[in-house]
């Protein structure tokens, strides 16, 4: 996203949705969203939390097909953390855990 912001376009045809302009605003909104996210999924590693609790935490209850997404956008909120050297990551009786160190 900070690549793309560099470009400073300033009209956009998504692959869905409608065409807007200012893609640098649009950039900056996402990115603020994804931090609050992970600040919202870090305050609750302070014990370890399993992908499906993040899951339920950031986006409630969803359908089945609602979750296959929010699944993988947890994941990357988690992995990143990970990444980022925010928590850590273990398995447990067969299950993965991420906590905040």
């Amino acid at each position: 996203m900070k690549k793309i912001q560099k470009l400073d376009v300033e009209y956009v045809i998504p692959s869905h949705g409608k065409p807007f302009q200012n893609a640098n605003k649009r950039i900056v909104e996402l990115l603020d969203h994804h931090q609050d996210r992970l600040h919202v999924i870090h305050e609750n590693m302070k014990e370890p939390i399993s992908v499906k609790s993040a899951c339920q935490i950031l986006f409630g209850n969803l359908s089945i097909h609602e979750t296959r997404f929010a699944v993988g956008e947890t994941l990357a909120h988690l992995e990143y953390l990970l990444l980022n050297d925010q928590c850590r990551k273990f398995k447990r009786d067969g299950k993965w855990y991420y906590q905040s160190i």
